[in-house]
């Protein structure tokens, strides 16, 4: 492995036939029944506490699993493997130990590059762990990434510079990209449960280890 740290080595994992339907079905509907008017109040209450208060997902009534925790991490290192390969800076990445989380990292210079980064989060943890699907895919609580998500394809989609992107086909992008990338979010995620906070520079080491 090149030095690379015993501990962050992970079995490749697979979506099972159930989660994957599940994934590609339930996210363009989720996204496509979004309510413009709670989409705006979303990102109105994010940008008034400094977009803290709605990346940071609600706490557990209990304490999570290591399951879980691991499954979070999945998430969070899905946004920073996704912002790695599309020229991020700054990527910082934290993992509490009640589960929540977030990643920070300077914006995608491409709309679409912004749209995969926020849909990784959700099919990475959902592909780790298929039981969280159902609760990152809850209608009436939407993730916070989803909204961002959707507000995007909508400004992409008004430029009128190009073709209009589905919520299907930015599904299925994302789909492909934490597939492709499956080992390096991996990686990650490890040292982000090991650790707690994941820098840039340790991101960029992380998901670039091969076996």
């Amino acid at each position: 492995m090149g030095g690379f740290p015993a501990r962050y080595r992970r079995k490749d994992t697979q979506y099972d036939d159930g989660a994957r339907v599940s994934i590609l079905l339930a996210i363009p509907k989720l996204l496509r029944d979004l309510d413009p008017t709670a989409i705006n109040a979303v990102m109105r209450d994010s940008l008034s506490s400094n977009h803290y208060k709605n990346i940071i997902p609600p706490r557990p009534e209990y304490p999570p699993t290591a399951h879980e925790r691991m499954g979070r991490a999945y998430h969070e290192a899905a946004h920073g493997v996704a912002a790695f390969n599309c020229g991020c800076t700054a990527i910082e990445l934290v993992l509490r130990a009640d589960a929540t989380g977030q990643c920070i990292n300077s914006p995608p210079e491409k709309l679409e590059d912004r749209i995969m980064v926020a849909l990784t989060g959700v099919i990475a943890e959902s592909k780790f762990r298929p039981q969280s699907i159902h609760q990152n895919l809850d209608p009436d609580s939407p993730p916070y990434d989803f909204v961002v998500a959707r507000r995007l394809i909508d400004s992409l989609n008004a430029s009128g510079d190009r073709l209009p992107l589905s919520f299907t086909s930015a599904t299925r992008t994302a789909i492909k990209f934490c597939d492709t990338h499956w080992m390096a979010i991996g990686n990650v995620a490890a040292a982000l449960d090991d650790a707690g906070v994941v820098e840039d520079f340790a991101v960029r080491i992380f998901a670039k280890c091969r076996p």
